[in-house]
């Protein structure tokens, strides 16, 4: 396929033998009489009528306009040069920046606009991808001393079939693309539904779907296809995991995302065609959320009614997409903070037909999340909820999920009793009774809260009696008390003179949370430690609560730097074996300093002051960009002897923002997680004005 740009460039390009030859201006005496007029073969509409002034433009080799680039410097070249080359590389499908050859050299290209000077590439109705031949008049400069093309106008360009060998690649619909196993070689045909960006909003894939299936591919093809576009590709099929998640997937049973890659585009319709539905199942959002990870879910694409949340945190927007309930359900996977989905904004807070993917998952801590990535979002004007169902909406997203099955100690929980769902106007009331009071009791407090006990041994059946809508349902649930499970545990001073890589098992009181790692600070009398658990049990936490600890006691640095820094002193690999509930006091460990004082021990990096607590005065300062929000402690007497924050987003420390400027008395711990010549802390608490607000950023609120 050659593509012909006429117009503004005054270049004629014809299809057939010459197509590739140069193409000469139509000088006066050659002006096409009325009777001369222009075949339809030749591809020229009479408003293209070329120019008779336009000059020749003579094409150059890239190793000249490499040469002439050099020479030129940063001013770009007033005069335009030809080049006809090979699209290596597609950079940036908005600009149409792109890495060009000719089989000997290579060179950078800043901008592509259509043959009218004037359309974007990513408008162009038809443009060159990877591997396809193209004619371009080019501006040439220095950009940092390398040689690149400023701006290029595309004249022609031909699209090349790529050459390869269909005994290697066999034929399969998507789903059976991803049952294949890991490096099996496909060829499979679907409609691009959503292109996927990385940093800077660049296409790196796109979930590609068909009456059978659907499917992730990452690839720079992407930069060469529209959303709506039938494709054939030609690809590989992998899992995908981050390399820092490794460990962490393979303990919960995650082997990645399922997808393609190393894609070679065969054929592309460059229509706007809709996705097929066929193999999209209706879930809720909470349905799509349990589906085991070690089932292969990744990239399956689901439609469910759902509300969309938009989240403004300091320096990033979340979006969420929810179930009915407006709670549960996951976050939109972005790498540009958020700005990428700004189309959702219209949908916030409403009710929505949502067609989105579990593109992959977030393992970390002996946890998964699943990423979400919308596909189609249509507002559902006027939605009303069955309200026959709405006490088994009540149960199934409020009441059952408060209880475990199984307690060893007494969780004094105070249970809900009414419900007000103001998204779908639901609303009920809700009271429970217990058959084995000797084992589990309701009681109502003097404020008249009711509060779940466990007492003795044995199994109750608990009710939920649940009324809405003048209906009345019972749930009812089966509750074991066991005896608790004695351990042989240790003072937390003890796991700290613990030798490294020695297993510990402790028995503490769950303080503030560790920012930046998933975890807390576990306090005794003797001392506080912190704590890395492995699984998500640390958001089940409350402050105050008595846990049972195991973990590995060790030193977070590298083994070059064990005779120059002690690293962070921590319980590693942690596991909550037992929580015995409870809102019990924080020991006192807070040692009172000046900031002079605790600034002077920054640096004293072969000093280990990780289990230590520090009480100081300081002002909070909160320095904001459009992409993050750091805090920080300021000496009110020094304002130079600054203290850092270890945190990893502006989330982490937004609790802190509403005292910026103020002079408080905080509570923090030195850390060094990350080998460094400086310490920096993790702020435990905040004290202003009489009232004290702790760091929660991990536990339950």
């Amino acid at each position: 396929m050659l593509v012909v740009f006429g117009g503004a460039l005054g270049l004629v390009a014809c299809s057939g033998n010459n197509a590739d030859s140069t193409i000469n201006p139509t000088k006066p005496s050659e002006t096409a009489k009325p009777s001369e007029t222009v075949k339809p073969s030749e591809t020229v509409k009479p408003s293209e009528t070329v120019k008779p002034t336009e000059p020749v433009v003579e094409y150059i080799t890239i190793a000249e306009a490499k040469e002439i680039a050099i020479a030129q410097g940063e001013a770009p070249t007033a005069k335009e040069y030809r080049i006809k080359a090979t699209v290596k590389a597609i950079e940036n499908a908005d600009f149409g920046s792109m890495t060009i050859t000719d089989g000997k050299d290579e060179l950078y290209v800043y901008n592509t606009k259509g043959s009218d000077r004037e359309t974007r590439f990513s408008d162009l109705t038809e443009r060159p991808g990877a591997g396809d031949e193209i004619d371009i008049l080019a501006t040439l400069h220095a950009f940092n001393s390398n040689p690149e093309i400023k701006q290029a106008y595309l004249v022609s360009f031909k699209h090349v079939e790529p050459e390869i060998d269909p005994s290697e690649y066999t034929k399969a619909t998507l789903l059976e693309a991803r049952n294949a196993s890991t490096g099996t070689k496909l060829q499979v045909t679907g409609v691009v539904a959503k292109i996927t960006l990385t940093q800077k909003k660049q296409p790196n894939g796109f979930v590609l779907i068909d009456d059978t299936a659907s499917i992730f591919v990452y690839t720079k093809l992407a930069s060469e296809v529209k959303e709506g576009n039938t494709v054939t590709l030609a690809a590989t099929k992998t899992y995908y995991v981050n390399p820092k998640e490794a460990a962490a997937s393979e303990q919960v049973g995650y082997k990645g995302a399922n997808q393609l890659t190393d894609a070679i585009l065969v054929s592309n319709d460059n229509k706007v065609s809709s996705f097929s539905t066929k193999a999209i199942e209706s879930q809720t959002v909470k349905e799509v959320l349990a589906k085991p990870i070690n089932e292969d879910h990744t990239a399956k694409v689901y439609k469910s009614t759902a509300i969309i949340k938009k989240d403004v945190q300091p320096g990033f927007t979340n979006y969420y997409i929810n179930d009915l309930d407006g709670k549960t359900g996951s976050y939109v996977y972005t790498s540009n903070s958020g700005s990428d989905f700004t189309w959702l904004d219209e949908f916030d807070g409403k009710i929505c037909e949502v067609i989105y993917t579990p593109l992959n998952a977030k393992c970390q801590s002996g946890n998964y999340t699943y990423r979400f990535v919308p596909i189609s979002v249509k507002a559902i004007e006027n939605y009303q909820f069955d309200r026959t169902k709405a006490p088994e909406f009540v149960n199934e997203y409020y009441i059952k999920d408060q209880f475990d099955s199984v307690y060893r100690h007494n969780p004094e929980l105070e249970v809900l009793t009414a419900v007000n769902n103001t998204y779908i106007n639901v609303n009920a009331t809700i009271s429970y009774t217990s058959n084995n009071e000797d084992v589990v009791k309701f009681t109502t407090t003097s404020a008249g809260a009711t509060v779940m006990n466990t007492l003795n041994s044995g199994v109750a059946t608990i009710t939920a009696k649940i009324t809405s809508e003048g209906k009345t349902v019972d749930f009812t649930m089966d509750i074991t008390v066991k005896a608790p499970v004695v351990y042989e545990t240790i003072t937390i001073a003890e796991a700290i003179n613990a030798t490294d890589a020695t297993e510990v098992t402790l028995k503490g009181i769950v303080g503030p949370s560790l920012l930046n790692k998933e975890g807390f600070y576990l306090m005794d009398e003797t001392g506080m430690i912190a704590v890395q658990t492995i699984n998500a049990q640390v958001n089940e936490l409350e402050l105050g609560n008595e846990v049972i600890v195991k973990g590995i006691k060790t030193h977070n640095r590298k083994e070059e730097n064990a005779a120059t820094m002690t690293g962070q002193c921590n319980v590693s690999n942690a596991q909550i074996l037992d929580n015995y509930y409870g809102n019990n006091p924080l020991p006192k460990l807070a040692v009172e300093k000046t900031f002079a004082e605790v600034y002077a021990l920054l640096g004293d990096v072969n000093t280990d002051y990780t289990n230590q607590v520090f009480k100081i005065t300081a002002k909070i300062t909160v320095k904001k960009s459009p992409y993050s929000v750091n805090c920080s402690f300021v000496d009110p007497a020094n304002p130079n002897n600054r203290i850092e924050i270890y945190s990893g987003s502006g989330a982490q420390v937004e609790w802190l923002t509403p005292y910026e400027n103020k002079e408080v008395v905080i509570e923090l711990a030195l850390c060094n997680w990350n080998d460094k010549s400086m310490y920096k802390c993790c702020p435990l608490s905040v004290t202003f004005e009489g009232k004290t607000v702790y760091n929660l950023v991990n536990l339950k609120k």
